[in-house]
């Protein structure tokens, strides 16, 4: 957990680009004059008007940005990784940042862990206008994915995998076990609720507009 790692290239660059984007969409056109038009105009029509509905920013006011990770091909996600991430998140609640990163390089987890976390960074973003960008940097597999969806905005790197989700459970032989259909059928039902959770607002907002 930090306000703004730079130790990590990618992190300087992602929030260096959004601090850059914010700031011209902040600062009047003539101070740049024809330049600046040009470059605003050259963004992404979409996710400027994403952008400047969500992360609230001003020239006056500093960019911090929150930064969580979960990388760890080793072990999954778990109650400790919902306990680190909910101390974040609590911590940003107060601290307010422009937004929050959330670095997943995970092969997944347990699902009520994964469940908790969801459910932690949609309450940050609505409740909190804290929204959180998601950047896959590798793997989001599985229960990864759960969480990049429960995230308004994703990015990744080039060759980042995402997805593969199948629910397993420990046998009587101590073995893991693909989960019965009935199980399956209930997981992906919530899968898919969470993952349409931010477009349907972004639909939604736009159909009132």
């Amino acid at each position: 957990m930090s306000d703004l790692s730079m130790s990590r290239p990618w992190i300087y660059s992602l929030c260096l680009s959004l601090g850059i984007f914010l700031l011209l969409l902040a600062l009047p056109v003539e101070i740049f004059g024809n330049e600046a038009s040009t470059i605003q105009k050259s963004l992404s029509s979409k996710l400027e008007e994403q952008l400047k509905k969500h992360i609230a920013y001003t020239p006056a006011s500093p960019l911090q940005v929150g930064h969580l990770i979960i990388e760890d091909h080793s072990s999954s996600i778990n109650q400790a990784t919902w306990l680190y991430i909910k101390k974040g998140l609590d911590y940003y609640k107060k601290t307010k940042p422009a937004f929050v990163i959330l670095e997943l390089n995970t092969p997944g987890g347990e699902v009520y862990a994964a469940q908790k976390i969801s459910d932690a960074l949609k309450e940050l973003d609505t409740q909190y206008n804290i929204p959180v960008v998601c950047f896959i940097n590798n793997w989001a597999i599985s229960a990864g994915a759960m969480l990049a969806y429960s995230c308004r905005f994703i990015v990744a790197v080039k060759d980042g995998s995402m997805g593969a989700a199948e629910p397993v459970i420990m046998g009587e032989d101590s073995q893991m076990k693909p989960a019965s259909e009935k199980v399956n059928s209930a997981l992906r039902a919530d899968f898919a609720g969470r993952a349409r959770f931010f477009r349907s607002q972004s639909l939604h907002s736009r159909s009132d507009g």
